[in-house]
Formats: C-alpha cells, sequence, structure tokens
C-alpha cells in the first residue's frame, strides 16, 4: 500500500470514501474533509462530489491522505487524474511514465527533474517488484511536492 497526500488541506478528514473493483477488491481509500469532497469526484473521473459509500472517519488522519492498493499501472493512472499529465493511455505503464516525464522536460516543467529520475529508477527493471514500490514511492514524493507547491504559490507558506 502507498499512502499519499493529493491535497494541502490540513483540516482533520471527517470522512473516508473506498473505491472497489467489481469483485470487491479494495482498491483504494480517500480520506477528505467536508470541504474537500470533490477530491472524490477527481480521483473517480465523476463530474459531481461522490457521496455514496462514503463513511464517517473514527481514527486521526489529514484530509487527502490517500492509502492506495492498486497494482502500478492503476496506481499510474491515479496519479495521471490528480497531478501528472499523461499524454496518453496507451502503452506500458513504463512507456506512459517516459512520455509523462518527456513532457515536463519540453515544458521545462517544475517536474522535470523528479519524473526523469523516476524513469531511470523504473526502466532498471519494471518488472521488477521491488522497482515498482520504488517507483511509486518515488511518485508519492513527487505529488507531495507539486501539492506543497501550488500550497506556497496560493498562500506563500507551508501551514
Amino acid at each position: 500500500m502507498q499512502v499519499r497526500q493529493i491535497s494541502s488541506c490540513t483540516s482533520p478528514a471527517v470522512w473516508m470514501l473506498p473505491r472497489l473493483t467489481s469483485r470487491r477488491t479494495l482498491l483504494w481509500e480517500l480520506y477528505m474533509c467536508d470541504r474537500h469532497d470533490a477530491l472524490a469526484a477527481q480521483l473517480t473521473g465523476a463530474h459531481n462530489p461522490v457521496r455514496r459509500g462514503r463513511q464517517p472517519v473514527n481514527r486521526e488522519v489529514r484530509c487527502g491522505t490517500l492509502h492506495d492498493h492498486q497494482p502500478i499501472e492503476g496506481a499510474l493512472a491515479l496519479h495521471g487524474r490528480t497531478w501528472l499529465v499523461l499524454q496518453t493511455l496507451a502503452g506500458t505503464w513504463l512507456e506512459q511514465l517516459t512520455e509523462a516525464a518527456q513532457w515536463q522536460a519540453d515544458i521545462d516543467g517544475p517536474d522535470a527533474a523528479a519524473l526523469a529520475e523516476i524513469v531511470r529508477v523504473a526502466a532498471a527493471g519494471p518488472d521488477d517488484p521491488a522497482v515498482q514500490v520504488r517507483v511509486l514511492d518515488l511518485l508519492a514524493r513527487a505529488e507531495t511536492a507539486a501539492v506543497e507547491r501550488r500550497w506556497v504559490a496560493q498562500y506563500g507558506q507551508l501551514p
């Protein structure tokens, strides 16, 4: 499981929304406060807030925390819905990641260096589960850095 922070909100979560497959396998759990229930729509691709199936949170967890239980292909697609610009969903996960890194490099994007390093790690063994865990960890760190950059751009400093 990967733990990711997909929002800069520092409020405690009051809701948890699980996402399950048709076979009831857990894909991810999103924790959110009342103000940010639109995060669920962003992850699911819905146009309106997703409230069906959400459950009250009975432990201390920050809004925007995502527990991602997916294999790397699904996790990368989820990164594509939250912060990473995936040019295509065709090809292998490594090809998709490489194209995203190249696009960031072409536009001199703020995530270019991090994505280049992630691609370098991934290329060393895309079928190796240990490499995939490392790639997911690096993607989660890059995502957190992107969230923090957005926060600083909007509010001037981190909370």
